[in-house]
């Protein structure tokens, strides 16, 4: 399987977490995709993959990682507006 069939697998079966050996290759869009639908995949994360969009999108559907980003003083005023108000 590649990268890709892997996201989609893991997002909907993240029981196969132990099978995946393409962990290095995932991009910031497929974790912060991954970890949105289950986050319970987070433990596996290379948070240094996800950009400041990556980081948005993400904290939009799971804002219990804010912890875990380093990118908050990238983000407009506006886009930490949005954050707050969609929390």
């Amino acid at each position: 399987m590649d990268r890709d069939d892997w996201v989609h697998l893991l997002s909907f079966a993240p029981q196969f977490a132990n099978k995946c050996d393409k962990w290095d290759e995932f991009d910031g869009n497929d974790w912060w995709y991954l970890i949105s639908m289950q986050p319970k995949i987070a433990d596996k994360c290379d948070w240094n993959k996800l950009d400041t969009g990556n980081w948005f999108h993400l904290l939009i559907s799971s804002p219990q990682f804010a912890d875990k980003c380093d990118r908050l003083g990238d983000f407009t005023e506006d886009a930490i507006k949005y954050l707050l108000n969609k929390q």
